[in-house]
C-alpha cells in the first residue's frame, strides 16, 4: 500500500487545523499517537512550533500506509470534539475522495456503522482477556465476530439471524444476506 497524497492528506489537514479551527496541537498528538509511537508531541518542537497544518501532516507521514488510511477513515467518522470541525457532509467528501484514491467502493466505507476504531478496540478487549480469562477472550471474539456479521446483514439490507448461532449468521452474510432458516 502506498502513503496517502499529499494533495488529499492536505485537504484533510486544512479543514481539521487550521488557524483557530478543528484541533488543537495537544489534540492531533493525542488522536495520532493512538496509531503509532513515531508522533512526537506538539511540545517537542521548542521554541519554535510548526504550525497545526503541517504539524497535522507531520504526524500523519509518522504513520506507515494502512494507517495512514485507518487515521483518516477514523478522523472523518469519529473525530475528536473541537470547535470548527467540518461538518458531516465535508467529512463524508472527504473519506470519499480518499478512499476513490484507493479504488475502493466508497458506499461502503461512507456508510458503515462499524469503524476501523470500534473493531481495534473490540480487538483489544478480546486480546487483553487471554491470559486471565480465555474464555472471556472467546466470548469477546465472538461477540466481535457476531457484531461484523450482522453489521454486514444489516446494511445490505437484510433481516439478521438472531438464533446466535454464528454458523447461520456466516452463512447468511456470504449467500448476499437472504434469510437463512
Amino acid at each position: 500500500m502506498q502513503e496517502v497524497p499529499r494533495e488529499i492528506v492536505d485537504q484533510f489537514a486544512v479543514p481539521f487545523s487550521k488557524g483557530r479551527q478543528g484541533l488543537s496541537g495537544k489534540q492531533l498528538y493525542a488522536f495520532f499517537s493512538l496509531y503509532s509511537s513515531l508522533v512526537k508531541p506538539i511540545e517537542v518542537y521548542h521554541p519554535i512550533r510548526p504550525l497545526k497544518v503541517d504539524y497535522f501532516v507531520e504526524c500523519l507521514y509518522k504513520l506507515p500506509p494502512n494507517l495512514q488510511y485507518a487515521a483518516l477513515t477514523d478522523l472523518c467518522k469519529e473525530p475528536p470534539a473541537a470547535p470548527a470541525l467540518p461538518n458531516e457532509a465535508m467529512r463524508m467528501r472527504l473519506l470519499q475522495r480518499l478512499h476513490s484514491h484507493l479504488g475502493v467502493n466508497t458506499v461502503g466505507i461512507t456508510y458503515s456503522r462499524l469503524s476501523q476504531r470500534i473493531f481495534r478496540e473490540s480487538w483489544l478487549t478480546a486480546h487483553s482477556r487471554i491470559a486471565n480469562s480465555p474464555s472471556a477472550a472467546i466470548t469477546a471474539a465472538r461477540t466481535l465476530l457476531e457484531t461484523t456479521l450482522k453489521t454486514i446483514i444489516d446494511e445490505r439490507g437484510a433481516q439478521t439471524d438472531n438464533s446466535g448461532n454464528l454458523g447461520r449468521l456466516l452463512n447468511q452474510a456470504l449467500t448476499g444476506c437472504g434469510n437463512s432458516g
